[in-house]
């Protein structure tokens, strides 16, 4: 139970410092489900990020970090990131994460 509390609490400290990101504290589950409603209209390579589904789709090609979009879940801009794996792997995702994202240009 300690462990899963130290990766949602690294997950929720690490989302929280990217500018743009949020997400309010979670008790339960072993996933966060954040807010990238700022990053809507941000373009990258010719396309426009548009939505939950499009923020997702970028980070995964281009990052090769694997979220789930939120719509099916009634979470319109809203993307949900398991911490259900080890430390070293939420680190490197977060990373990767964090770097992909200072890609994204508004025009």
């Amino acid at each position: 139970r300690r462990e899963f509390e130290r990766r949602r609490d690294y997950i929720l400290d690490r989302l929280r410092s990217i500018p743009g990101l949020s997400c309010p504290d979670i008790q339960g589950a072993f996933y966060v489900f954040f807010d990238m409603s700022a990053y809507a209209g941000s373009k990258w390579k010719g396309r426009v990020i548009e939505n939950d589904v499009d923020f997702c789709g970028f980070l995964l090609e281009e990052a090769g970090v694997a979220l789930m979009p939120g719509t099916p879940f009634y979470g319109v801009n809203r993307v949900r990131i398991s911490y259900a794996t080890s430390m070293q792997n939420l680190r490197s995702a977060m990373d990767i994460m964090e770097t992909s994202l200072r890609q994204l240009t508004r025009d």
